[in-house]
């Protein structure tokens, strides 16, 4: 008798601990959703925060292209140097599409051309402030491309 009740507790005590196992397995993997659910949602915060940054920088652009437009160099000059830096930290800091990365790489080629046009003469020549022009539009355009594209990831929840 004391042998049945031996093997009854021994098959007790291996059912716990394939039960215990079975439970830690199921823990295992709800914590593994969790912390996939927690990378997917600073995922989405880290794209919402790029869409906020690029949106400001875009406000910059068309400042800067204004500012071009009505000859206001000194004001032109501020705004490209506050795009050049602030573009190339943006390329590196936020997860934007590949070629909308690119694209704001070639602006940011524009806007180091724009700011040696903007740093000669106090008043542009002609061809000067059709070259700033073009840098001004050039920027405003990659900039709301990659505005537009990343608004889009963040509505997807990409």
């Amino acid at each position: 008798m004391q042998q049945e009740w031996a093997a009854f507790f021994g098959y007790l005590a291996d059912a716990a601990t394939v039960a215990g196992l079975v439970i830690s397995v199921l823990a295992w993997r709800r914590a593994s959703g969790a912390e996939q659910a927690a990378k997917e949602a600073r995922a989405a915060i880290r794209q919402a925060n790029a869409a906020e940054s690029l949106q400001a920088l875009r406000t910059k652009a068309r400042e800067f292209l204004l500012s071009v437009q009505r000859d206001q160099r000194d004001v032109a000059a501020l705004f490209c140097a506050e795009l050049l830096s602030e573009t190339t930290v943006a390329i590196r800091r936020w997860p934007l599409p590949v070629d909308s990365a690119d694209r704001l790489q070639r602006s940011v080629k524009y806007l180091k051309l724009a700011s040696t046009v903007l740093a000669g003469a106090v008043t542009a020549e002609p061809v000067d402030k059709g070259r700033l022009l073009e840098a001004a539009h050039e920027m405003l355009g990659a900039l709301s491309e990659a505005t537009g594209k990343s608004l889009q990831r963040v509505d997807k929840g990409v």
